[in-house]
Order: C-alpha cells, then sequence, then structure tokens
C-alpha cells in the first residue's frame, strides 16, 4: 500500500472512496485512481482476483465500448457508496460484489470492448443486470409514477434529443441532482442530451452564469452523462439566418428569425388570464405575490423556452424529449397538444411538496448536514422524493435491493419489486422497523447533495 493510499485509509476509517472512474467525453478510465479501494479491499477479509487489474495508468478505450463502461463505473459508485453506510461487519457480501464489478470493468477493457464481453447479457455482478432491456424504461417510469406526455412506449428507437431547460440560477439544487438521475437513463438509451440555460430575468446579469454553467456540466461528470450542447437561451435568439455569430455551440439553422415565428404563433393562441396561472402553478400566496413583483423579461421566460424547443423538433425533424417539473405539466401539455405535431414528448421528474401540498421552490430545499435531511424527511412528500429520484431510478440499471431495506422478499414479490408502492403508495413500509431510514439518509445524502 502506498503512503498515500495508507494515509487516506488512516483518516477515512477505511471507507471506500466514493468516485467514478471512466470520462466518457475523453474516452478514458482512470485506472490509477481505483487503486485507494483496492488497497482497502486487500485489507479485508475476502478474496477477489484484484492482482490482475493494473493501475498504474490512464487508459484511452474505444467509443464503441462506453455505453456498458458508463453503466458499470455508475454500479461500483452507487455500491461504493451503499458500501461506506454499513457497519464493517456486515460489509462482507457487498464487497464481493463492488469486487466484481471491478473485475468486469478490467474484462471490458482488456477485450477492447470485444464480443465475448459485449454482448453478454447478464454479467456475473450479484444482481446488478448490466445489461437491461432498455425498451421497458418508460414502463418502469409509469410504474413509479413518474407523468409523461406523448412519450414513445419504446425508448431505445429512434432517439432525438433530450431538452433539458434550467433556469439560471444562484447555484444547483437537489432538483437539479434529481433530474439527472432520470437523463441518465434516457442517455444510456442513446438519447443526445441538449441543455437550455434560461438566462432572463430577475438579477440573472449579477448571477454567476459561468459558475452556475460549471455545476450543472459538474452533475453531468459525476452521473457519467455525455452532453452535445450546453447553451443560454440568448444565444439561440441571437443566431443570425445567414451567419450564426455563436458557431459550434449551437444547433445550426435555429435561429433568432425562425424562433420569433414560434414565439408569435404560441403566444397568439394564448390568453393572458391562461398564461398567468401557467407561470404561477401551485406555488402558495408569497410565492405568487413574489411573481407578480418580477420584471417582464422574467416572467416570459417558459414562453420563450416553448418556442425556442418547438422550433428545435421542427427542424430537427426527429423525435425530442424534454425533462420538465411535474408542476410544470399544464405548460408542457399546451405545447405539446398544440405545436410539435406529436414530435414532442416530456417526461415529469416528480413535484417536491411542502406543507399544505404546496409545490416548494427549488431554490428553498434547505438541507445542508445529512441531520438536517433526517429531520426533513416528514416534510410534505420529501421521503419518497428522495427516495424515487435517488434509490429507485438507479436501480433500474443495478437491480439491486438498497442494502438499507431488510423487508421480507415476500413483499418485494407483492409489489413486482416496485419500491415506491411498497414503501410509499401503498404498504407504508417506509415506517416499518425493517427499514433503516438513518442508513438511507447516509447513502442518499452524498447523491443528492448538490455541492458535492
Amino acid at each position: 500500500m502506498s503512503i498515500l493510499n495508507f494515509l487516506y485509509t488512516l483518516f477515512s476509517g477505511g471507507k471506500l472512496k466514493c468516485q467514478l472512474y471512466f470520462d466518457d467525453t475523453k474516452k478514458e478510465i482512470n485506472l490509477p485512481s481505483m487503486a485507494i479501494n483496492i488497497d482497502i479491499i486487500k485489507e479485508c477479509d475476502v478474496k477477489g482476483e484484484l492482482g490482475q487489474i493494473n493501475t498504474s495508468r490512464k487508459i484511452s478505450v474505444p467509443s464503441h465500448i462506453s455505453e456498458k463502461l458508463v453503466q458499470l463505473d455508475q454500479n461500483q459508485f452507487n455500491l461504493a457508496n451503499a458500501i461506506n453506510a454499513l457497519p464493517k461487519n456486515e460489509r462482507s457480501e457487498s464487497i464481493k460484489k463492488y469486487i466484481q464489478i471491478l473485475l468486469e470493468i478490467h474484462k471490458t477493457i482488456s477485450n477492447e470492448g470485444g464480443e465475448t464481453s459485449l454482448n453478454k447479457q447478464n454479467g456475473d455482478i450479484g444482481n446488478s443486470n448490466i445489461g437491461n432491456n432498455n425498451k421497458n424504461l418508460k414502463k418502469f417510469l409509469d410504474d413509479r409514477h413518474f407523468k409523461s406526455s406523448a412519450l414513445p412506449d419504446n425508448l431505445n428507437k429512434n432517439q432525438g434529443y433530450i431538452i433539458w431547460p434550467v433556469a439560471l440560477l444562484a447555484k444547483t439544487t437537489y432538483i437539479h441532482k434529481a433530474q439527472a438521475q432520470l437523463i441518465k437513463l434516457l442517455t444510456d438509451c442513446g438519447w443526445k442530451l441538449l441543455v437550455i440555460i434560461g438566462d432572463c430575468g430577475k438579477d440573472a446579469a449579477k448571477r454567476d452564469l459561468p459558475g452556475f454553467m460549471n455545476g450543472i456540466k459538474q452533475i453531468l461528470s459525476k452521473q457519467g452523462i455525455p452532453f452535445d450542447i450546453i447553451a443560454k437561451i440568448s444565444d439561440y435568439y441571437q443566431q443570425d439566418d445567414t451567419s450564426p455569430a455563436i458557431g459550434n455551440n449551437l444547433i445550426k439553422g435555429i435561429t433568432g428569425t425562425k424562433i420569433l415565428k414560434s414565439f408569435h404563433n404560441i403566444s397568439e393562441g394564448l390568453k393572458w388570464e391562461e398564461f398567468d396561472k401557467l407561470i404561477k402553478k401551485n406555488y402558495d400566496e408569497t410565492k405568487k405575490e413574489e411573481i407578480k413583483q418580477r420584471n417582464v423579461l422574467h416572467n416570459i421566460q417558459p414562453l420563450l423556452i416553448w418556442s425556442l424547443v418547438a422550433t428545435i423538433v421542427k427542424e430537427s425533424h426527429s423525435k425530442a424529449i424534454v425533462i420538465a417539473g411535474e408542476d410544470e405539466k399544464v405548460q408542457w401539455d399546451y405545447i405539446t397538444n398544440n405545436h410539435t405535431e406529436n414530435n414532442l414528448g416530456v417526461i415529469y421528474i416528480h413535484e417536491l411538496k411542502k406543507e399544505g401540498d404546496k409545490t416548494m421552490d427549488q431554490e428553498d430545499i434547505q438541507i445542508g448536514s445529512i441531520q438536517e435531511m433526517r429531520n426533513k424527511l416528514h416534510i410534505g412528500n420529501m421521503a419518497e422524493w428522495l427516495y424515487t429520484h435517488f434509490v429507485e431510478l438507479p436501480k433500474f440499471t443495478t437491480k439491486q435491493k438498497p442494502v438499507f431495506c431488510k423487508l421480507s422478499t415476500n413483499l418485494c414479490e407483492r409489489y413486482h419489486d416496485n419500491c415506491i408502492n411498497c414503501l410509499f403508495r401503498e404498504g407504508n413500509n417506509f415506517n416499518s422497523t425493517d427499514f433503516d431510514k438513518n442508513q438511507f439518509v447516509d447513502i442518499v445524502y452524498p447523491m443528492s447533495n448538490p455541492a458535492n
């Protein structure tokens, strides 16, 4: 064990370092960064063929094995978090699964994406089931109560753009981290991500736009999510018909003139009273009053985004999927029903609610520590919301029962492995003594914390 690894092990209490190793943008896997965890594992009373893993250098890998490496890398990251939350005397079985994932990563690289490795639908990685059939993703989301509009039944065919409109805020939030969990499942299916930063309205000029954009990029990078374009909405409106000023960072042909034509078509059929209701959503009276005091540009930002998205759908001649919040469903229904001819689908992450069943503003989600998350589990639908996005969505790939759930396999079978129905919607087993809430928070907090 190197002196650096020894010091890390000493001061971390022997916990695994939770880190993604594969950079899908550079198509490079950082094997030296595995060294610390491998040394920690070797100190445990488990056997694994870890000597075959060469950790002396970074390795470039072929593009055609990226998808599998991204999935394996996410599996090891999730499992490392889970192992760290376990008491030391209960880690052995989970560490064996972790070793198998590291070995599978090495095998995939060693074979250079060979047919034997790539075509293997179910690797020997516990219950991880890496080769999951992505055509079942829509059903998985439907069964977990994700609302959607105009979504194709098979998300593994005719892939186009995932469009992620993100309002410019002072900093990234738990909502962004949750949306990234959903986006990852779609990029794993082959959809290309387009991020649009809404840089209009209140205090936009005063906010740290480069810092916020880097925060969004960091969220995507840590999830192993590749993205094609990340740009400001204002860039598109400024793109000239004859000589695009922004260049390669935008979709060519999506010019200001074309977007303004969509803006005219959409706004022409929308009454102000209806638009006012759309932007005030299900907020409480305090938030609605705040919206009334905003400047016009801020309040019409949804209309500017709708116009841009409608133009992208029309000009790209392919299916697109918007990622939005459930509280925006009425807004996007208006667009999908009237202006995109079934070429635009929308998937909504669950609405996070506070007391009185009112929408929680994403900038008001103040959770600064593990203990604070524990204290706020009872507020609104916080517990179900966290579980849905940070445990249940990753489970589509890993197929692993969470380590903090000791409920019987009979219950799993009764609810068809649908933890949301078991714990919250039907069974109310989240309050069972066989469900360790503290351990649940220990694992979910680092995954959801936007500061990480």
